[in-house]
């Protein structure tokens, strides 16, 4: 039986995401397969927010555009940096293939920024 509140749901789900978490240490106890692609694309969107809003407000100065640079691109690689961990001593058929679903974007996201 379909939800009557789609949204809501995928809402819940984005929230329960432990990749879109801030974290000290990540919880590769609880990441799963069913994270990687909602958990990207919602991670590229952000960060694509990010990038055109200081493109609109930058300055040549280091402080006003490569750290705020850096830290678009930190946040996406620590992720992707835990994924690929997880698929090197958890890999399964699901999270290869998670992967292969969000990697063109994830490469082509990296192009943009470089």
């Amino acid at each position: 039986m379909a939800s009557q509140f789609p949204l809501a749901e995928e809402t819940l789900e984005l929230q329960n995401n432990p990749l879109l978490h801030d974290f000290v240490f990540p919880r590769f106890d609880i990441i799963e397969p069913k994270h990687v692609q909602p958990g990207i694309k919602t991670l590229l969107q952000q960060l694509e927010n990010d990038l055109v809003a200081l493109e609109k407000s930058v300055e040549p100065t280091w402080p006003k555009l490569v750290d705020p640079l850096e830290k678009i691109l930190d946040r996406l690689q620590l992720v992707w940096g835990i994924i690929h961990h997880l698929k090197n001593v958890k890999d399964s058929a699901d999270l290869r293939s998670a992967i292969e679903q969000v990697q063109v974007c994830f490469i082509l996201h990296i192009l943009r920024i470089c």
